[in-house]
């Protein structure tokens, strides 16, 4: 976690900062951190002593990408928000919740296998994000790989329990349709 009283001295250290900050959804230091970055403090410079300039303006700018991705998700322009969502990721590479969103599309597009290549590999990266593994969940349920879906499921339910609720997921995570009712077949098989 870091340490808000001690400045991010260098990239390493920036990365694991921002690494560990939005490994889980909307958690409340992602909260934080938003409303740091959006003049939440009356335009002081809190966040300066964190994070360098340069890095809040490509978090700014990465959050656009993912908020017109959201949009355009929401509208099921699929190939506009997998534009948005990779746009935000090449800004800032650690928004979680655009790399999330990435396969997710890829998933909806009927591109099982990438969808799935790419949740391992966020997986890896992001071993505690409960948006990833009900995710994969899901994809892994949908492709007969009942196993190893269940067993992600079971961290899902000891990290972030608003993933049993498949409107959360919708209205607040913006997950495509095909993702949803892949999970939604995983929940009534139960």
């Amino acid at each position: 976690m870091v340490n808000d009283t001690l400045p991010c001295t260098n990239e390493v250290s920036l990365t694991i900062a921002t690494e560990s900050l939005f490994s889980t959804p909307y958690s409340s230091t992602h909260l934080i951190v938003s409303n740091i970055f959006n003049n939440y403090y009356s335009g002081q410079s809190y966040i300066g002593s964190i994070f360098p300039a340069e890095t809040q303006n490509k978090y700014q700018q990465a959050i656009v990408e993912y908020e017109k991705g959201n949009i355009e998700s929401n509208q099921q322009q699929w190939d506009e928000a997998l534009g948005h969502y990779k746009k935000a990721v090449q800004i800032y590479p650690n928004l979680i919740f655009a790399r999330v969103n990435i396969p997710l599309i890829y998933y909806q597009n009927d591109h099982k296998l990438e969808a799935i290549k790419e949740m391992r590999y966020l997986l890896k990266k992001y071993p505690m994000s409960a948006d990833i593994r009900a995710a994969l969940t899901a994809i892994l349920w949908s492709t007969g790989q009942k196993g190893e879906a269940k067993s992600h499921w079971v961290s899902v339910a000891g990290i972030d329990d608003r993933y049993k609720n498949l409107d959360w997921i919708q209205t607040k995570r913006f997950w495509p349709p095909k993702i949803i009712m892949a999970l939604d077949d995983f929940f009534n098989s139960k």
